[in-house]
């Protein structure tokens, strides 16, 4: 038998050809529609593609040579995420993953199953260029789809000028895989008309990334075509060329460094322009991930766990007009940082390894005339490229996908031919196609399940459905749960905040069980420490509509539960904010006063700081500090005017239960 021909082979490479179509997808109905469908057809495709794999290994004695130094190293890369996710603060969510990002354990799995998967049924150059071709198809159409939108309309739910990633960034770095995949595919080209047919596709991608809103991509790539072009010239035979090649390749490094150390100089026309194009929460975070690393640095924090970094050393500028009024982040924004911070200098220094590694075989490949010249410089500069601009901005599974493939093209190149052994044992696919059903049910369909659920509850006809779906979203699997329960809790404190207090009598048995789950489920998380911050505010707003509409002991509850999330982050000013709420509630309206005043003096351009201090003043009908305040403020933030004259003519008598709510944002 042709393996080629073999059926379950063919199988197990049209699920792996289908992860190609992964960038296309998203699903209006999930939450984080752009993302998180993505993975779980990450995580499924992969688990089929591998069952079919291990049937083909059982009817074949047609084996791969052992390991190559990319693959070793990719598994020890593995081990040591799984061995810093189990040392690190919380080994649980570092497992599952946040909901908007699934960037955890489970998820570095099944991309080293699809590395493995890769180099193991892509075995010729003939197939790797099918696979790129096949992936620059798909490119083109979400390209589309994106220039489509240019015009005014959208095919996709809030795309955000990023097409089907639902962010320009995130349709950039896929767009700068493809620009270089198109000029690999057509310098494989025989025919001299469909090499500038690819050649157009290449210039295609490089015209449309000029119309997204991606300066890092863009920059990136600039310099990584001046790589390209420098590199080919000195791999040429004329002297001259070579010249000219290493002239133009030494001025980038030079200019690269000149530019990486100028933009930390204060006062340097670099450093002004980048905070002029993405804010100063670039220096914040990373002054924050530093001192994390300085904390932990051998084995790091765990994946998934820098937004625990950036909670214990949250810096003031944060939340202001200087750092983007952003104040929640859960990546560094410099892969580096991330990797060094999730997984400490062990796996910072496999993860630069295998960059260095892919290199190396690319460049061995090259001297043995396993891959042309050509492609030899488009994998270094769509390395090169990728690492650069990874150093502004922040991965996704999508971007890891397709840095994982070439690592997996890199892998292919040197091994030697394929030996005869003894075929697989029937055992080990017959097991597998046995835990197939439970790997998709826990992995992906039970994630589906709970994700939609959450939706089901927002749109929900009846009050019995809303809290049949709330219970769902709040119990179904780990992956997201937590997340699930402090937006939900959210929905559950507008049902009693922002309706009108007859309909809210009409619908208070099933409301007070909505806000029982909602209580019981927060708590729940909390024993967790997954979402903690999130689940503490969360919780205590849950404890304070308890104590505002039917019980006064749930302002006690409340004020225990925010007095311990101050507690465990002392910088964090949102916790403070919602507890400044419960003791107006309460009638304490001088502790109020003294939590907002402590947030402004940590915080004196944050605009939210200024409002809630001012809001607490309102509250305290003390006219004359109010409008001293609202000077200061003005001074300091401008684009406040609008804010404070609304506070102003707020009227305390009939907008009380509004303003509380103020407090809950």
């Amino acid at each position: 038998m042709q393996t080629h021909d073999d059926p379950l082979l063919k199988a197990s490479r049209l699920f792996l050809f289908a992860l190609l179509l992964i960038p296309v997808l998203y699903w209006s109905k999930l939450l984080f529609l752009h993302t998180t469908p993505k993975t779980y057809a990450l995580y499924a495709l992969s688990e089929l593609s591998l069952v079919c794999f291990l049937w083909f290994k059982s009817r074949t004695s047609l084996v791969r040579a052992p390991l190559s130094p990319i693959g070793k190293l990719v598994l020890l890369y593995l081990s040591v995420l799984i061995l810093t996710s189990l040392t690190g603060v919380n080994p649980a969510y570092s497992f599952w993953g946040s909901l908007d990002r699934m960037g955890g354990v489970l998820t570095w799995l099944h991309l080293v199953l699809v590395f493995f998967l890769a180099v193991n049924i892509l075995r010729s150059q003939s197939d790797w260029v099918q696979f790129f071709s096949f992936s620059t198809l798909v490119a083109l159409a979400v390209a589309l789809v994106h220039l489509f939108s240019l015009g005014g309309d959208s095919l996709i739910p809030e795309a955000h000028g990023g097409s089907t990633f639902g962010n320009s960034s995130f349709l950039a770095v896929y767009l700068l895989f493809h620009f270089f995949f198109a000029l690999y595919v057509a310098g494989e080209q025989i025919k001299t008309s469909r090499r500038l047919v690819w050649i157009m596709f290449a210039a295609f991608f490089f015209f449309t990334l000029r119309t997204i809103s991606a300066v890092a991509v863009q920059y990136s790539l600039l310099g990584g075509i001046i790589l390209l072009v420098s590199l080919l010239l000195i791999l040429t035979a004329q002297r001259w060329k070579r010249i000219i090649g290493w002239f133009v390749l030494g001025a980038l490094i030079v200019s690269f460094l000149a530019t990486s150390t100028l933009i930390f100089v204060p006062d340097s026309f670099l450093h002004r322009t980048f905070i002029d194009l993405s804010s100063g929460s670039r220096f914040a975070l990373w002054d924050m991930a530093w001192k994390g690393i300085r904390e932990r640095p051998v084995l790091g924090w765990g994946l998934e766990n820098f937004g625990t970094v950036s909670l214990k050393y949250y810096d003031a500028c944060l939340g202001s007009q200087a750092c983007g009024f952003e104040m929640w982040f859960d990546r560094a924004h410099n892969k580096v940082l991330d990797v060094w911070i999730e997984s400490g200098v062990v796996g910072l220094s496999i993860y630069l390894s295998l960059f260095v590694a892919t290199l190396y075989a690319l460049n061995t490949a090259r001297k043995n005339r396993r891959i042309t010249p050509f492609t030899f410089v488009v994998f270094v500069s769509a390395l090169a490229t990728y690492f650069v601009q990874n150093l502004t901005v922040l991965d996704t599974n999508t971007s890891l996908l397709f840095w994982t493939l070439i690592l997996a093209f890199g892998s292919t190149l040197n091994r030697p031919p394929t030996e005869k052994r003894t075929p697989l044992s029937a055992l080990v696919p017959s097991f597998a196609t046995i835990f197939l059903p439970f790997l998709l049910f826990f992995f992906v369909i039970q994630p589906v399940r709970g994700n939609l659920a959450f939706a089901q509850t927002l749109n929900a006809t009846s009050l019995q459905e809303r809290v049949e779906a709330y219970e769902r979203a709040t119990t179904l699997s780990p992956l997201g749960r937590d997340m699930r329960r402090a937006w939900l809790s959210a929905q559950t404190e507008r049902v009693f905040w922002n309706i009108a207090p007859e309909r809210l009598k009409d619908i208070e048995s099933a409301a007070r069980i909505e806000l029982g789950m909602a209580q019981a489920g927060l708590k729940e998380s909390l024993t967790h420490k997954s979402q903690e911050l999130r689940a503490h505010i969360a919780l205590g707003i849950m404890e304070q509509t308890e104590g505002h509409f039917f019980n006064p002991a749930g302002f006690e509850k409340a004020e225990a539960v925010l007095l311990e999330a101050i507690d465990l982050y002392p910088l964090i000013p949102q916790p403070k904010w919602t507890l400044a709420g419960v003791y107006l509630d309460m009638g304490r309206a001088d502790e109020a006063l003294a939590l907002t005043q402590d947030v402004l003096s940590a915080s004196p351009f944050s605009p939210q700081a200024y409002n809630y201090q001012l809001l607490v003043l309102k509250w305290m009908d003390d006219e004359a500090a109010f409008e001293d305040l609202a000077k200061k403020a003005l001074l300091a933030v401008p684009a406040l005017k609008a804010d404070i004259d609304e506070l102003r003519t707020a009227d305390i008598s009939t907008q009380s239960q509004e303003l509380l709510t103020l407090f809950h944002r």
